[in-house]
């Protein structure tokens, strides 16, 4: 008892070595933990080592990695060149087209290789009653020699006949050639008495116009009147066998319609729309052209080409001139693109494909269907020659005998189009890197995959063939 009263101190140190756990367990049980770390992270691992003493090398093995090198290089190689190649990605699909209340510019550049300028004429019309005449007027018109040559400038019919108004007197009245039946002075009378209510002829339109409510051919008129020559500034005098180039755009409704040159001059009586021209002469009426393009909006990058442009179409001496009706299939199409900094860009433009059909004044009727991809520069001439009931050659004097009409219709070119129910819509945008890796990876991945499993097989086919010795050793 003494001797534990005694020792206070020897008490205290056995309750301090009580309490505490001695260093070096520590370290163990830290070494502990760390060998069970080891060990999961080690049953983690899907690329087991294996001791090279244990591992066999084979000759089919060998053969087996030489391919897979040389495979893996050849396809890591194309999907660089792709990659590269192709930094966009193309999608294209249908759906219906909900666009309404949307306007459709039409681009046109044609020649006409026999009609002169002052008789040629452009007509818009819908199916909604939509009806706009000599739509030309926003449009340049050259005036073309037989070999189609230039013989003046190309100008604008609407802006010339505002800068000849300019210049003209205050009293002019302009003359009518006798298609005003009060004749030109008694028109200045009226004219003047009225205040200047009474229209004088002033201008091209005014006379044929004039000349149209009378039932009296306008070709001839055209060519010689004052206002006629003036407007369309007639520097060059009028040739035989004059053509004209018309080119610009026009914008007309989105739905069903046509835009036509035809023969006559073009008004709208009880709503409807008609040529007045004399049907005796509708023979004279060349309707040769070249479309050198004709669009429905703008092309985007990788369109298909306008299937029209660089069409010819020429009429023979034998089967004459006639009606020639482009029917046209519109699709719309709205383009989509991103670029490589995110921005977008939307064009909306119109694809198409056309049929043709001709008829002629003497009676013939010729009709091919054209796909898509008709060329630039495709050539069509319509009416070879060919043995003609009926046709007495030349006559006397050297004179070929006028043939008589049979067939009587309005001579001209006809762009008769029609909307499709449906929209293309073509999607572009930019492939972002890590597609490419992605593949990458996928290629060597797959590669070293098949190319295992061929090792594989080829070892255990070529042990059990030696095994049954059927191969050596």
């Amino acid at each position: 008892m003494d001797n534990y009263a005694s020792s206070p101190s020897m008490l205290r140190r056995r309750a301090s070595a009580a309490g505490k756990r001695p260093s070096n367990l520590r370290v163990d049980d830290d070494e502990d933990a760390d060998s069970k770390l080891a060990k999961t992270l080690r049953r983690m691992d899907l690329y087991a080592r294996v001791n090279e003493d244990l591992t066999v090398k084979t000759e089919s093995g060998a053969t087996v990695t030489v391919v897979f090198w040389v495979l893996l290089v050849l396809l890591v190689t194309s999907e660089v060149r792709t990659f590269l190649a192709t930094r966009t990605s193309r999608e294209e699909l249908m759906r219906v087209d909900t666009s309404l209340g949307r306007k459709l510019e039409i681009g046109l550049n044609m020649t006409f290789h026999a009609i002169n300028c002052l008789d040629l004429h452009v007509d818009a019309m819908d199916v909604a009653g939509d009806n706009q005449l000599d739509v030309e007027h926003a449009m340049l018109k050259q005036r073309l020699s037989a070999a189609g040559e230039p013989l003046a400038p190309a100008i604008s019919e609407e802006v010339s006949q505002l800068e000849h108004r300019a210049t003209l007197p205050r009293d002019y009245c302009g003359n009518c050639y006798g298609s005003d039946s009060r004749g030109r002075a008694a028109a200045a009378a009226e004219r003047a008495a009225s205040g200047g209510s009474i229209r004088c002829c002033n201008t091209c339109h005014a006379v044929v116009e004039s000349f149209a409510l009378r039932g009296w051919s306008t070709a001839e008129v055209r060519k010689t009147a004052e206002q006629c020559i003036r407007e369309a500034h007639l520097e060059v005098p009028m040739q035989e066998m004059e053509g004209c180039n018309l080119s610009g755009k026009m914008r007309v409704n989105k739905v069903a319609g046509n835009f036509h040159m035809a023969m006559g001059e073009s008004m709208v009586k009880d709503g409807r729309h008609v040529h007045i021209f004399n049907i005796d002469d509708s023979d004279t009426f060349n309707i040769s052209h070249t479309i050198h393009s004709l669009s429905f909006g703008d092309t985007y990058p990788d369109m298909p080409a306008n299937p029209l442009d660089g069409v010819v179409r020429m009429v023979g001496e034998d089967t004459g001139t006639g009606l020639m009706q482009y029917y046209i299939n519109l699709v719309p199409a709205v383009y989509k693109a991103e670029g490589s900094s995110g921005e977008k860009t939307e064009l909306v433009t119109t694809q198409f494909t056309y049929t043709m059909k001709f008829r002629s004044v003497y009676g013939y009727d010729d009709f091919q269907a054209h796909e898509h991809h008709d060329q630039p520069g495709h050539h069509h001439a319509i009416g070879e020659h060919r043995d003609v009931p009926g046709d007495e050659g030349d006559g006397a004097g050297g004179k070929r005998k006028r043939r008589e009409i049979t067939n009587y219709l309005l001579p001209g070119v006809f762009f008769v189009y029609d909307m499709a129910p449906f929209m293309l819509e073509v999607e572009v945008w930019q492939q972002p890197l890590s597609h490419f890796l992605i593949r990458l990876c996928a290629v060597v991945g797959g590669v070293y995959a098949v190319s295992g499993m061929l090792d594989q097989a080829l070892y255990h086919v070529i042990s059990h063939m030696k095994g049954r010795g059927l191969l050596p050793s």
